[in-house]
């Protein structure tokens, strides 16, 4: 299947894609968002996202997605299991120099470092996940990484802490401590 050129691709466009798509459709961009079910689609419609459906899970899925010239905002979580992320590797190999990206932005996780003990953390820490998904999660990084040099194309990674999407923050753990998380 081909599809029409965007100027912003989402990966993984669930709730935190979407709100990521909103914001760039209100700059006066092209928005595609890739996700996997059809109830999606119907919410990607709505928000006014052209959207994509496919499986990260089956490479094939990947083939003609309009990432060329595109910024592509990589929200896809890694699989449950496997020391590995082979969604990540599933769509690196789908890039080429004649449909490369403008940049990519991937969305990562604090948890690649590991536990701190409540140290504050900057990002010139170095990784020690613990976690699988953790270690997940840095695989990835280090692919997207690792083709990004060999290929020239501009990357973010971004390392956020509690990715929740919307009505799943634990609100009321954040309220009994407010004075401890603004210090």
């Amino acid at each position: 299947m081909s599809y029409v050129a965007t100027d912003v691709l989402i990966m993984g466009c669930g709730d935190i894609g979407e709100r990521v798509g909103v914001l760039e459709r209100s700059e006066g961009r092209h928005v595609t968002g890739l996700v996997r079910s059809e109830i999606s689609v119907g919410r990607l419609f709505a928000a006014g996202i052209q959207p994509i459906t496919a499986d990260l899970d089956v490479p094939a899925a990947l083939n003609n997605l309009p990432v060329k010239g595109a910024v592509v905002y990589y929200f896809v979580p890694p699989p449950g299991k496997g020391a590995v992320e082979p969604r990540m590797e599933a769509f690196i190999n789908v890039l080429n120099p004649s449909n490369f990206p403008k940049r990519v932005v991937y969305i990562s996780t604090t948890g690649v470092y590991g536990d701190c003990a409540g140290e504050w953390v900057t990002e010139d820490r170095p990784p020690h996940p613990r976690a699988d998904r953790a270690k997940r999660r840095l695989a990835a990084e280090n692919t997207l990484r690792h083709w990004s040099e060999k290929n020239r194309v501009p990357i973010v990674i971004l390392r956020v802490s509690g990715i929740y999407a919307r009505g799943l923050l634990p609100e009321k753990v954040i309220r009994l401590f407010p004075q401890e998380i603004v210090d």
